[in-house]
């Protein structure tokens, strides 16, 4: 279902998929990938072309809990 960003609400859920453009102010809770990392373009906001790798929080936990 694709509504517009005018209608998200803070604390809606949003999935996002692949080279999907999203708001700068999200929260990224899961991911698909293994290791729990995410690759963010931020050219939109700064001009800079490189992908930012993020690493979600539970994912950085479970690795400090080892």
């Amino acid at each position: 279902m694709e509504i517009s960003w005018s209608k998200v609400s803070v604390g809606d859920f949003v999935v996002v998929s692949k080279d999907e453009m999203i708001c700068a102010d999200m929260v990224v809770l899961a991911t698909s990938n293994p290791d729990g990392s995410v690759f963010i373009s931020t050219s939109s906001l700064d001009g800079e072309k490189t992908l930012k790798t993020k690493v979600l929080l539970s994912y950085k936990a479970s690795i400090a809990e080892t």
